[in-house]
């Protein structure tokens, strides 16, 4: 399950965002010589895709016959390994190609709208080259982000200051968590019936014997002297009938 799962996000990650991981640039794979490591907003795309493991469009990957098959879950038992990894975040190179940047602006922006937390805001950037109305323009008038929230390359250049304040910003006061449970799939479980119709016959004979002193031979016995009993008292009244007769 852990192979196919793998083997799918890379598929996933490959052909949508024609690039390749940075865990797995190093290795090589068939097709993919010419797939430079993701970055910038391939790296955003790949990361997209990384949480979406396991889920219903992932769930199939090729096998080395090029056909798509589906990811079988495991059998009847499963463990959960508990892994902790940590980055320092942000990334400064990587930091003004991703959502991150204009995510915090739009935040920064937001706090400088309201006077008391605007007076908080200067307060932090005091003795520095931007301010809370320069914060206010670039998110307004300034339009340094696209529709699709990803800073403008041609802007970058002259937005240093701002750029530099936001990376600062994000580092004091943001973090990003991430919680990836692998196979998520559940345990199997079978269920069968407690007690047998043999073995209930055999505890109930045994507990007949225990208390009456009867046993399955003995009610076989009573069975028979019962029968006989009716054949002979069947047997004298024929006879009887017959000596009226006569």
């Amino acid at each position: 399950m852990q192979n196919c799962l793998y083997s799918s996000l890379l598929e996933k990650v490959m052909e949508n965002c024609t690039c390749l991981p940075q865990f797995h640039s190093s290795y090589k794979y068939a097709g993919t010589i010419n797939l430079p490591t993701c970055q910038g907003r391939q790296l955003t795309c790949a990361n997209d895709w990384l949480n979406k493991m396991a889920s219903k469009e992932m769930s199939s990957a090729e096998d080395t016959n090029n056909q798509t098959r589906p990811c079988l879950h495991s059998c009847n038992y499963q463990t959960d390994m508990v892994t902790i990894t940590s980055a320092s975040y942000p990334n400064y190179p990587i930091f003004p190609l991703r959502k991150d940047l204009c995510i915090t602006l739009q935040k920064l922006a937001s706090l400088c709208s309201r006077p008391y937390h605007a007076t908080v805001v200067e307060t932090q950037l005091k003795n520095k080259k931007v301010k809370c109305e320069d914060i206010l323009i670039a998110n307004n008038s300034g339009n340094i982000c696209n529709e699709d929230d990803y800073l403008k390359v041609s802007l970058a250049a002259n937005k240093s200051d701002l750029i530099d304040y936001l990376y600062s910003y994000a580092k004091a006061n943001m973090a990003v968590v991430t919680v990836f449970i692998q196979d998520p799939y559940y345990t199997s479980i079978l269920r069968d019936e407690s007690i047998s119709f043999v073995t209930f016959l055999g505890n109930a004979g045994g507990l007949f014997g225990i208390f009456l002193g009867v046993s399955l031979v003995s009610m076989f016995e009573i069975l028979y002297y019962c029968a006989d009993y009716i054949h002979s008292k069947a047997y004298r009244v024929m006879c009887r009938g017959n000596l009226e007769k006569k």
